[in-house]
């Protein structure tokens, strides 16, 4: 008798009707769903555990709901059908595939273990960016997300549940250490930030910031003047 496969849908409780992730499970529901939270939280890499890590970080718990129990045999059939449905309802999917295994297989990890596809991937990936249409195109994005002051908390909530997981920090940290051991990335750096302490805004920002600390420390000073009289 052919094994039963579960395909299921991840969503936000807060917008069930949107539809976030689409996958396979042998396991319960429930089961299946706390491997998610549990991988989200140990800092895996996909838009599906940022996802996650974006939802947790709100206290909200995503949920799980079943789309349809298949036979093994044809689990990779149907998981893709269901993913190119909701994609064509416009449900704003975190999946890194069409389904079936994709991106998530053994075999297609074990391409990507090669190291000359990675440098062509990443020589494609270095040509794209440098193409100034590009460039302009993510600045202008960026900068109208950053405009959005709900977009602004989303993002700072996002960080915030990144950087409260532990072994993000310490790859950040790994990270951060050796591109500034890079002399190439650390002139560009340097110069990034003098440029950015010769504007106005900058100026500003800092002499507002030299107030509040001069303010603070002032404030600090007569308080322990006061207490310091009988």
């Amino acid at each position: 008798m052919s094994e039963v496969v579960a395909i299921y849908a991840l969503f936000d409780p807060r917008e069930p009707l949107a539809i976030r992730y689409v996958g396979k499970t042998q396991q319960s529901l429930a089961q299946r769903l706390g491997a998610h939270i549990r991988e989200a939280r140990t800092g895996a890499q996909s838009y599906r555990y940022k996802w996650i890590r974006f939802v947790l970080a709100d206290g909200v718990r995503p949920e799980i709901r079943l789309l349809e129990s298949v036979v093994a045999e044809s689990w990779q059939e149907r998981e893709r059908d269901w993913i190119a449905r909701l994609r064509a309802a416009k449900h704003p999917l975190t999946n890194g595939s069409s389904g079936g295994g994709g991106l998530e297989s053994a075999a297609w990890k074990a391409v990507w273990a090669d190291p000359q596809r990675r440098a062509r991937q990443s020589a494609a990936l270095a040509a794209h960016n440098a193409d100034p249409a590009v460039r302009e195109k993510k600045s202008n994005d960026g900068k109208r997300r950053y405009a959005d002051p709900d977009e602004r908390q989303r993002t700072a909530r996002q960080q915030q549940a990144l950087a409260a997981v532990p072994a993000i920090r310490q790859q950040r940290s790994v990270s951060t250490r050796a591109s500034w051991q890079d002399p190439v990335k650390r002139a560009r750096r340097m110069a990034a930030i003098r440029k950015y302490h010769s504007t106005d805004a900058a100026r500003v920002s800092k002499s507002a910031s030299a107030k509040r600390a001069w303010n603070t420390r002032k404030n600090k000073a007569r308080s322990e003047l006061c207490t310091s009289f009988p």
